[in-house]
């Protein structure tokens, strides 16, 4: 499976070898929710938005996702930067999380003791955790979205197997294996959720939705 992802339709194969006599729109439902699920129960899924321009004195931005097609479940990591190390691919230099709030759905509040003294080009630089939502699906083909399909497919296809096989009165249904498949799912929250902790040991200014 490592490396075949890279869009939502590869995800089909692997749930239809299982149960041949499920229907594909019912599959997808599944496959959607599962990611979303998911996404929200690990917090693993970290978009870094667009940089924008740091404006002096300016407490208020507005972050933007429209092309994601996803929810903002919190604000992962603030970075100020200068205008010459992004030029240069470097990243900023992250705030304290004490030193922001973010108000939804998308303005990101800088507190007094952050707020910029002068303009910098590309100088802010934010991370966020985010979840598809639910009628759509935001993965695509870029490098970050296949990365980490491919990183937590397992996850994603065990939650949609579980909600399947535990449907009353279908052919497929199977409460025993559905029970199987809901461990496999548990076990990747938790080791996504430890790989985050790992990565991000600071508390983080949230939104859960």
């Amino acid at each position: 499976m490592q490396g075949k992802m890279k869009c939502y339709t590869d995800f089909y194969e692997y749930v239809m070898t299982e149960l041949p006599s499920c229907g594909k729109p019912l599959i997808e439902q599944k496959l959607k929710q599962g990611a979303r699920r998911f996404c929200l129960a690990s917090e693993r899924w970290v978009v870094t938005l667009e940089s924008q321009n740091l404006v002096a004195e300016e407490d208020e931005y507005v972050l933007d996702w429209s092309r994601i097609c996803s929810d903002v479940i919190r604000i992962d990591e603030v970075r100020f930067n200068t205008e010459d190390n992004a030029a240069l691919g470097k990243p900023g230099t992250v705030q304290d999380a004490e030193n922001y709030d973010f108000d939804p759905p998308d303005i990101l509040k800088l507190r007094s003791t952050i707020i910029p003294a002068s303009d910098e080009t590309n100088g802010l630089e934010v991370n966020v955790v985010m979840a598809p939502r639910i009628g759509e699906w935001p993965f695509n083909y870029n490098d970050q979205t296949r990365a980490f399909l491919n990183l937590w497919a397992e996850g994603i296809i065990a939650r949609a197997m579980y909600e399947l096989l535990r449907m009353p009165g279908k052919k497929w249904s199977d409460n025993g294996l559905a029970g199987q498949y809901l461990a496999d799912y548990n076990d990747a929250v938790t080791r996504a959720k430890c790989e985050t902790s790992r990565k991000h040991v600071r508390r983080t200014t949230g939104l859960r939705g």
